[in-house]
């Protein structure tokens, strides 16, 4: 019983947040219709024979899908956040520091050739603790 509890939680966390929206609606309004609406689309005595299965329902759908909305916003602020230190980390990079970098990104090298005297590379190695590799 308590691992298909677990297999159906599982299963709804990887539902996409559209597809939890639409059955929080559902439900929402199996749940809360008036009685003559109910009567009327034909699902009165489906809601009232089934109320003890989709009141419980309607909580665990509409809570996953507010937590993944917030996980949502979530990661688009940290990603926002990354990319304001990321630009503020570029203005404060040195004209031969952009030399370096813009091969990379105009070029779309991801390997550069360069001098093994080159002090701007040699500085930010020794920096992070790294070594100096020739290969011939």
């Amino acid at each position: 019983m308590i691992n298909n509890i677990l297999n159906a939680l599982e299963w709804l966390r990887k539902i996409p947040p559209g597809f939890l929206l639409a059955l929080s609606v559902v439900l929402a309004l199996l749940l809360f219709l008036p009685i003559e609406i109910a009567e009327t689309l034909a699902i009165k005595e489906f809601r009232d024979s089934y109320r003890t299965f989709l009141g419980p329902s309607f909580l665990v759908v509409i809570s996953f899908f507010i937590t993944n909305v917030l996980l949502s916003v979530n990661n688009i602020r940290r990603k926002k956040a990354t990319l304001r230190k990321r630009r503020l980390q570029l203005h404060s990079l040195t004209a031969e520091e952009k030399g370096h970098l813009a091969q990379f990104i105009k070029h779309g090298n991801n390997t550069i050739h360069v001098h093994m005297g080159d002090v701007v590379l040699q500085v930010d190695w020794r920096q992070r603790g790294l070594s100096i590799v020739q290969v011939i």
